[in-house]
C-alpha cells in the first residue's frame, strides 16, 4: 500500500500539466437603416461602431483568452498541475433594420454571408493560438517556484503577440475580407 502510494505520488509529480481550453462564442448585432441597397451602403459605412486607424469595418471579431493555473511544489520546484484557457470570440455584424424587398434581401444575404465567411476565419485564429498556447503550456516541466508564473505570463503574451501577427497577416492579404477569395487555407 505504501508503495503504490508512493508512486502515484511521484507519477503525480512527474506528468507534465494539462489544459483545457474552454470557448464562448457570442454574436451582436448593430442596425443599419435602409431599404435601397445604396442606402444600405451608405448607411454600412456610417452606422457601423467598428472603427480602427481611422477606417471604418462592417464587421469584427474580438477574442479574449486568459488562463487559470494551479501548480504543485515540493521543495523549490514546481509542477503545473492544471491550466484553463478561456478563450471568448465576439462577432459583431450588421443588421437591417428594416425588412428590404425579395431582391436586396437577396443581395443582402449573399453580402453578410461573405462578411461571416471573413470573419469566421479569424475566430478560427483566435482558436488555434489558444490551441498553441495549450500545446506550450504541456511542456513545461518543473521550474523554480519563482520562476513559474514569469514563464507561464511570457508564454501567454508570446502567445498573444504570435495570434495578432496571424490576424493582422490574415486581414492585409485578404484586405480585410475585399479579396477573401485570396485565403486559400494557408497558415501565417
Amino acid at each position: 500500500m505504501r508503495l503504490t502510494l508512493l508512486i502515484i505520488t511521484f507519477l503525480s509529480f512527474a506528468l507534465p500539466c494539462w489544459a483545457d481550453v474552454v470557448t464562448t462564442t457570442k454574436t451582436e448585432y448593430y442596425l443599419v437603416d435602409g431599404v435601397k441597397r445604396n442606402e444600405i451602403v451608405k448607411n454600412l459605412k456610417r452606422q457601423s461602431p467598428i472603427k480602427q486607424d481611422g477606417k471604418t469595418f462592417q464587421g469584427h471579431t474580438r477574442s479574449k483568452i486568459r488562463y487559470d493555473l494551479s501548480w504543485v511544489q515540493r521543495g523549490t520546484k514546481c509542477t503545473i498541475k492544471k491550466i484553463t484557457i478561456h478563450l471568448t470570440i465576439t462577432y459583431k455584424y450588421p443588421k437591417l433594420s428594416r425588412r428590404p424587398n425579395t431582391k436586396i434581401l437577396k443581395w443582402w444575404k449573399k453580402h453578410l454571408k461573405k462578411l461571416e465567411k471573413h470573419e469566421l476565419i479569424h475566430g478560427k485564429i483566435a482558436l488555434d493560438g489558444a490551441k498553441d498556447l495549450d500545446r506550450a503550456f504541456k511542456h513545461l516541466k518543473k521550474y523554480d517556484c519563482a520562476n513559474i508564473k514569469n514563464k507561464v505570463k511570457a508564454l501567454g503574451k508570446n502567445n498573444l503577440q504570435e495570434t495578432k501577427r496571424k490576424q493582422v497577416a490574415y486581414d492585409s492579404l485578404t484586405k480585410h475580407g475585399v479579396k477573401q477569395e485570396r485565403y486559400m487555407g494557408q497558415s501565417f
